[in-house]
């Protein structure tokens, strides 16, 4: 490990200088650009790998009985140097970001109802920052959020284009006075998991969706208000067209007979 936290990745080349035998430990320090403590310890771990085990074992006993202070020192150096925490984390992120992508995508894919039900959670706990921040982020950098969605839309043509050219074959229509009511009537909440999104926060899911699996056209569904029923962005995303689960509460209003007039 590196003064600065993150691991020194040695290479074959690095290893055959180290255990030469033609330069001394200060030397190959100063070569490589590494700590001297990380070349000896690399040294050893070569010529004698027995040693390194026992290190490693006297080190993970020392760990287990000290574990409690460990933590607590880690926690106030992270509390009393922010700053300099910050930056090792920007550091270790950039240099692992791909490693760190699929290990993110691999741990949502296998705990998604603990990440949603956290998400909810901290989404009902700070809605109002999380609005703000976005309505914040977008005026202060309004061009880089064009640019995004832009590139987004490039390189995915089909995805871009795909539910505004089902939506448009559908019969039917959701006014906006008629979401505007919808919304009003659910208390601006999701249907599904509860959680209250305004200003635009929720979205219009179709109940029986617009989409079979096979990505083809489910003419048995439409755009009227009947088929519609307001959802937060994870569980539309959820859902997407794996089913057509009616998640409104008995008695509503919201049927073929519905007049948002009245």
């Amino acid at each position: 490990m590196s003064p600065s936290g993150v691991k020194i990745q040695w290479t074959a080349e690095q290893d055959a200088l180290i255990i030469s035998g033609v330069h001394s430990m200060p030397e190959i320090h100063k070569l490589l650009g590494h700590s001297l403590n990380s070349v000896k310890r690399r040294r050893d771990a070569l010529l004698y790998p027995e040693r390194e085990e026992n290190r490693k074992e006297l080190a993970r006993q020392g760990y287990q009985r000290n574990s409690g202070k460990i933590k607590q020192r880690a926690k106030d150096y992270r509390i009393t140097n922010p700053e300099r925490v910050l930056k090792r984390q920007r550091k270790y992120r950039a240099a692992h970001r791909e490693e760190l992508n699929e290990k993110n995508r691999l741990y949502h894919a296998d705990n998604f109802p603990k990440v949603h039900a956290y998400k909810i959670q901290y989404n009902n706990l700070h809605a109002k920052e999380l609005r703000d921040y976005e309505r914040a982020y977008r005026k202060q950098y309004p061009d880089k959020v064009k640019a995004s969605r832009r590139l987004w839309a490039t390189n995915n043509p089909d995805s871009y284009n795909k539910h505004d050219r089902h939506v448009a074959q559908l019969p039917g229509v959701l006014t906006a006075k008629q979401w505007w009511k919808m919304q009003e009537y659910f208390d601006w909440c999701c249907v599904c998991c509860g959680i209250q999104l305004r200003d635009g926060g929720l979205q219009q899911d179709h109940i029986i969706p617009i989409t079979n699996l096979d990505g083809s056209l489910n003419l048995h569904s439409s755009n009227d208000v009947y088929n519609r029923q307001p959802l937060c962005m994870w569980c539309n995303g959820r859902k997407s067209n794996r089913h057509a689960t009616d998640y409104r509460p008995p008695g509503h209003p919201f049927t073929k007979m519905y007049n948002a007039d009245e």
